[in-house]
């Protein structure tokens, strides 16, 4: 069993390595998408790129497809999923054991 001066260590390098690597970066791309550069050459935050993002009708339609493919994707995974956990929640089948301690370790 690990220590739990070990464990803190582990989880401190795994957060230090997420924030570098995914926040920071993140944030920057959230930070630019808001800021601009007004006429005296100073950073001025403004919401004009997201307005032509929406004027922009290739951009609206590559948006509307996103949110689709997210919502079909989601329906049909419940679709498959949900009676799936209830044929394994209620009954008894060869197997059952194995697939169970292969999805979920305790």
């Amino acid at each position: 069993m690990m220590n739990r001066k070990l464990a803190w260590g582990i989880s401190g390098a795994v957060a230090l390595l997420f924030a570098v690597f995914f926040i920071y970066p993140a944030g920057m791309v959230v930070k630019q998408a808001f800021e601009a550069t007004g006429p005296d050459g100073e950073r001025v935050w403004t919401l004009d790129f997201i307005g032509s993002v929406f004027s922009n009708p290739i951009y609206r339609e590559g948006l509307w497809n996103a949110l689709m493919m997210g919502v079909v994707s989601t329906g049909l995974t419940l679709l498959i999923a949900f009676p799936l956990a209830l044929v394994g929640h209620r009954y008894d089948f060869v197997g059952k054991s194995f697939s169970g301690s292969s999805c979920s370790r305790r």
